[in-house]
């Protein structure tokens, strides 16, 4: 009998975890997003992003090449560049070698002003959601 509770215990358990709504948080810049220049982070309580263009492979046909760097494993996540007058398609990053590393590459159409540019990042982590939205500066100026 006792075999059966503790299987019966596992899946009620699973269940109650599965059935909670997924909390959501935001995250914040950690000073001015210049992500060509190697410095953009955000973080909340319980987590860190670093978020890097790959100048190396950097495509000029509209292409950018994104490298998001994570303090803990993440579920999935989304990124968007654009600007308040113009809606954005997200993109899904690929996990570069494990969860905490990801990376792609990001097309930027000729109707977004560069010099306006809004990143928009979600991301999933540990059955919370994490939403971000920050101006990225494209110089030290």
């Amino acid at each position: 009998m006792a075999p059966i509770l503790i299987v019966g215990g596992f899946i009620a358990a699973d269940y109650y975890e599965s059935s909670k709504p997924a909390k959501m948080r935001t995250l914040m810049p950690i000073g001015i997003c210049q992500p060509l220049l190697n410095h953009c982070e955000l973080e909340a309580a319980d987590l860190r992003i670093r978020i890097q263009v790959n100048q190396s492979s950097l495509v000029h046909d509209g292409y950018v090449p994104l490298t998001v760097q994570a303090s803990a494993p993440l579920d999935d996540l989304l990124i968007a560049l654009t600007n308040k007058d113009v809606d954005a398609k997200p993109m899904r990053l690929k996990q570069s070698f494990d969860a905490m590393h990801w990376e792609g590459e990001y097309f930027v159409s000729n109707e977004i002003n560069l010099q306006h540019l809004l990143m928009r990042m979600v991301l999933s982590y540990k059955n919370t959601m994490y939403f971000s939205e920050v101006a990225v500066k494209a110089d030290g100026n």
